[in-house]
């Protein structure tokens, strides 16, 4: 009889009864919120079972994986699993999860200004750290790119996006002076939907974002960013750059005071 389906208790506590779920069931309930530890001993393994759902999420299909499947990589007891997450998806809600918060600290590596000349250069490397982070995670890249149907993971995405700190728009503002755009978050989130589509595009072909699908998204992100985005904007003191810029409730971009660039 599965450990799944008895009530055990270890170093994590009574297990509850567990529901056998499989891919048509809906995920995008409770059963796909993982339970995040508090203790050092349980978030060690924790870890290790994003490890181990890392390694199987790059080997196979969603599908083809399960809690048991976890356990055995992870080398962690089966009710220890279930204690973090109740079915699959939340696992994958966990991986997903983690890779969001990594990529926001590898966007917060510090951008050299020596060789940045306008909002293009700053855009182009931005566009660069997240296409090598895609490129060297293909966990991460299979979640993004495969067509997820986990509610959840489509929440946590969309809450990403929706913090300034993360957007182009707040990267950008990190540095310039931005001016006043009309609807600037709207037109900021159909670049994300241009890189997005192409970098989809490229995954069903490739398994990953291709050098020439690279190119060309950042060719059309550019382009489309030139219909709104004046030629030149001012770049901020060192001192007064923001951790992103202010906007009105209409999503509009309020113009902050003039400054010069940093010599």
């Amino acid at each position: 009889m599965s450990v799944f389906e008895n009530r055990t208790t270890n170093d994590e506590g009574p297990m509850p009864r567990a529901k056998r779920t499989n891919s048509n069931d809906a995920v995008g309930s409770r059963t796909a919120i993982p339970r995040e530890p508090s203790q050092e001993r349980s978030r060690v393994r924790y870890r290790t079972l994003l490890d181990a759902t890392a390694e199987l999420v790059e080997e196979r299909d969603f599908a083809d994986i399960s809690l048991y499947d976890i356990s055995d990589r992870g080398k962690v007891p089966p009710a220890s699993v279930y204690h973090f997450f109740p079915t699959k998806e939340a696992a994958f809600v966990a991986l997903a999860k983690r890779y969001l918060e990594d990529l926001a600290q590898v966007l917060n590596h510090p951008t050299p200004l020596d060789e940045v000349n306008g909002w293009d250069d700053l855009l182009t490397i931005r566009y660069q750290r997240v296409v090598a982070y895609y490129n060297a995670h293909a966990a991460f890249a299979r979640i993004a790119f495969s067509g997820s149907t986990i509610s959840e993971i489509r929440r946590i995405d969309a809450d990403y996006l929706a913090d300034a700190r993360h957007t182009p728009l707040g990267w950008l503002s990190n540095y310039l002076d931005m001016p006043y755009l009309p609807q600037a978050e709207f037109k900021f989130a159909c670049l994300v939907g241009i890189y997005d589509g192409i970098w989809t595009l490229s995954y069903s072909r490739h398994g990953r974002i291709a050098e020439p699908f690279a190119r060309e998204g950042l060719r059309a992100g550019i382009a489309f960013c030139r219909t709104f985005l004046p030629d030149v904007i001012p770049f901020r003191t060192p001192k007064s750059a923001p951790p992103a810029a202010p906007a009105s409730r209409d999503g509009n971009v309020k113009a902050p005071k003039a400054a010069s660039r940093p010599e």
